[in-house]
């Protein structure tokens, strides 16, 4: 019997408890992203709604990489330009 691989099916995105007590849930095809004040949530919206983008271009999905695949593969495009 073949070794069960580990890979990532979803992105969860969870901000800090917003001081203005709204609950902010954004939901893609990928990625659930909740909490945060409103701008931690948008920055966080913006960065799921981007690896989406960037996943549909190079034809990838979420299932196609382990979780240090796919680690590697956002540092790729986002470690760098942070710093």
């Amino acid at each position: 019997m073949g070794q069960s691989r580990e890979y990532v099916s979803r992105i969860l995105a969870v901000g800090s408890p917003a001081s203005d007590g709204i609950r902010r849930l954004t939901q893609g095809s990928s990625f659930v992203c909740c909490d945060g004040n409103e701008a931690e949530h948008e920055q966080l919206r913006d960065f799921c709604q981007n690896v989406e983008a960037l996943l549909e271009a190079s034809g990838q999905e979420l299932t196609d990489f382990t979780p240090e695949e796919f680690e590697a593969w956002v540092n790729a495009y986002y470690g760098e330009s942070e710093e």
